[in-house]
């Protein structure tokens, strides 16, 4: 098994590339090109790891309960109460991120998700 997915990244990375590359060409669409991207590589991995180990409900539970606790009401306080820009804003982004991988990185090392029976064996007996 290669660490944390790095075959998924190398494409997903590669796949953003080749995109902006056929925007270029042609001349469409807005490109990244001196824009910040953030890419949470290390939350997609930890998820798709628990997702593929049959955990799906508690993946999107604790996505979508960080981005309505965490992520909105952050960046609603940084860019409109104080004041804050674009960067404040991907600055918000980043600490959901980090928040996300540690919640999904406490799941994956709890090991909860050995216990999840995928082929049904269990109840056979």
């Amino acid at each position: 098994m290669e660490p944390l997915g790095l075959g998924v990244l190398c494409a997903a990375i590669g796949s953003v590339m080749a995109t902006e590359a056929v925007k270029l060409v042609c001349g469409i669409g807005d490109s990244l090109v001196g824009r910040l991207m953030v890419f949470d590589a290390l939350a997609m991995a930890l998820g798709e790891a628990l997702r593929a180990a049959g955990d799906t409900a508690w993946c999107l539970f604790a996505r979508i309960s960080l981005a309505w606790l965490v992520w909105l009401p952050l960046a609603y306080l940084v860019v409109r109460v104080a004041g804050g820009e674009a960067a404040a804003a991907t600055w918000v982004m980043v600490v959901y991120f980090i928040a996300l991988v540690i919640v999904l990185g406490w799941r994956f090392r709890g090991g909860a998700w050995r216990r999840i029976d995928l082929t049904g064996r269990a109840a056979v007996h």
